[in-house]
């Protein structure tokens, strides 16, 4: 799997599934899929480039926390 620092950025750098990511993807698809914004224009970029999300929906989003 890699070094030993890749192995920590994968644990410490984790993304989570949580309600403040779905809405902004929501909120994105929205002006994407509804209103015909640009899925590369400004209003779209503003919404998911903070943290780098992608305007997309899987079947089930949901999250496990493993111990």
């Amino acid at each position: 799997m890699g070094m030993k620092l890749d192995m920590r950025r994968r644990v410490t750098g984790e993304r989570v599934d949580n309600t403040r990511r779905q809405q902004r993807v929501e909120e994105a698809r929205v002006l994407i899929f509804k209103l015909g914004v640009p899925v590369n224009g400004a209003r779209v970029k503003a919404i998911l480039d903070e943290e780098s999300y992608v305007p997309i929906r899987v079947s089930d989003s949901t999250y496990f926390i493993f111990n």
